[in-house]
């Protein structure tokens, strides 16, 4: 059962994640790029906050298995750039240019997403393991507007071409982009399930 402090802090939580999604996709129609608001880092963002205030870990957790491995390659290539001064896969070089102070503001969302989105997760406790349905739907879903509604030289979530200097472009790049969303979204089920599911029923049952 939460305690008052505990429901404080996830409804905070729940709304700070809306608030800095639909902020993000706001100021993409602001700027006249309206196919932005698609990118799947904000999507994520205001899933996720509805799930921490509806208390729907399913929801969350589908979010983080999606957004989980791209943010933590955007970390890696962004520490490694901070501190060589040389581009690592070419995913952070758009940071390290001039850009406008709310673009900068919003990209601070890889920073906080993934350890605040375990919190929340961790607070309100995974019920199922199914939850990487969810996940499968959503993108193909995103994929689908992206595809039919954006151009392609906005190239929103590497939809259209490679965002990354390691994975190659071509004919069968949109098998690519699926064979790899569906390999990351496996990874990262099967490491919340251990986390959440697995990992915690082991210890209670240790210390029966």
């Amino acid at each position: 059962m939460e305690t008052k402090i505990q429901k404080w802090t996830l409804n905070v939580l729940g709304l700070f994640f809306i608030f800095f999604g639909t902020f993000s996709m706001d100021y993409a129609i602001w700027r006249t790029k309206p196919e932005w608001a698609l990118w799947i880092c904000y999507v994520a963002m205001v899933l996720i906050g509805f799930g921490i205030l509806l208390r729907l870990s399913s929801l969350i957790a589908s979010q983080l298995a999606i957004v989980g491995i791209p943010l933590l390659i955007w970390n890696i290539d962004f520490f490694y750039q901070l501190a060589t001064r040389q581009p690592l896969w070419n995913v952070t070089n758009y940071f390290f240019s001039e850009m406008l102070p709310a673009s900068r503001f919003i990209s601070l969302e890889h920073f906080f997403l993934i350890p605040l989105g375990l919190y929340a997760l961790w607070r309100i406790k995974l019920k199922t393991s199914k939850f990487w349905i969810i996940s499968i739907t959503q993108i193909a879903i995103i994929y689908a507007l992206i595809y039919f509604f954006t151009r392609p030289t906005e190239n929103v979530s590497c939809v259209f071409y490679s965002c990354v200097s390691f994975i190659p472009d071509g004919n069968l790049y949109p098998l690519t982009w699926f064979g790899l969303m569906f390999v990351m979204i496996g990874t990262m089920s099967v490491v919340l399930n251990w986390i959440f599911l697995f990992h915690s029923r082991f210890l209670n049952n240790t210390n029966v």
